[in-house]
């Protein structure tokens, strides 16, 4: 498994792999970090190499979902994305302490697991990425080539969260090389026009957030911050949020978002 600027990550996680494949028990991963960190990527790499490329399963948790069913399978390897999410964690115990099966879990919000479902886990933290690992990252999926001040603009311009790096810019700018090449010489307007990113790095988007959170008081709750934008939570935690906390505009705790 390649797994590009977190080396703490890929030498923990290649000691624990190798031992699970040796001896053949089971072990509870925890992986934790910001949205759009590649947390699902590689648990879906992981149990694709634990499992032999096949036998395992994966899911979203929902909240209020009854997720004890897909226990009973035979898949050796069980991904449980957005487990934070999950009220009850204490049905997943009796399966944690077992350790027949390998369990994935992936979170952003670890703060909000219990301390005994956090202590049954093997923890693996997502450190930053840094600016040479975003432009090599960048580098690996771009079909054309970008001068080195336009690929750092473009890292900046993503809040350096390597999903919306590659989903949310280089894809697209891919698209605008094969159709309107020319379009790419004055890159500032470009970025202004194509994806609403201002001469700051931020969105229209992202300001109208950080607007509507000092309208309110300067503190909000995400489920009222959706409906006042009228954009979908999971959007606003996966397009908006990544890049107001990389540049340490907002700050998300117990009682929801802040502006700093």
């Amino acid at each position: 498994m390649e797994i590009t600027g977190q080396p703490r990550i890929a030498n923990r996680l290649k000691v624990v792999l190798y031992s699970l494949y040796k001896n053949g028990k089971g072990e509870n991963l925890l992986f934790v970090g910001p949205s759009g960190y590649g947390k699902t990527k590689l648990a879906l790499q992981t149990a694709y190499y634990m499992a032999n490329g096949m036998n395992f399963s994966y899911n979203i948790v929902n909240e209020g979902e009854n997720i004890e069913p897909i226990f009973y399978g035979k898949e050796k390897v069980h991904i449980l994305d957005e487990i934070h999410l999950m009220k009850e964690t204490e049905i997943l115990y009796p399966y944690m302490d077992l350790r027949s099966k390998i369990l994935i879990f992936c979170s952003n919000i670890a703060g909000k697991l219990p301390e005994a479902f956090i202590n049954r886990c093997v923890i693996f933290h997502f450190d930053e990425y840094s600016l040479p690992d975003l432009m090599k990252i960048a580098l690996q999926s771009l079909e054309f080539e970008l001068e080195e001040d336009k690929l750092i603009r473009l890292v900046e311009a993503s809040g350096r969260n390597p999903r919306i790096l590659l989903d949310g810019l280089v894809k697209q700018l891919n698209m605008v090389n094969e159709s309107q090449p020319e379009l790419l010489d004055d890159f500032d307007s470009l970025l202004l026009n194509l994806f609403g990113i201002n001469e700051n790095n931020l969105t229209e988007e992202c300001i109208r957030y950080l607007t509507m959170l000092e309208n309110v008081g300067g503190k909000c709750s995400l489920t009222r911050l959706s409906a006042l934008l009228h954009l979908d939570q999971r959007y606003i935690e996966t397009s908006i949020e990544p890049i107001l906390l990389s540049r340490k505009f907002i700050k998300i705790g117990a009682r929801g978002r802040e502006k700093v």
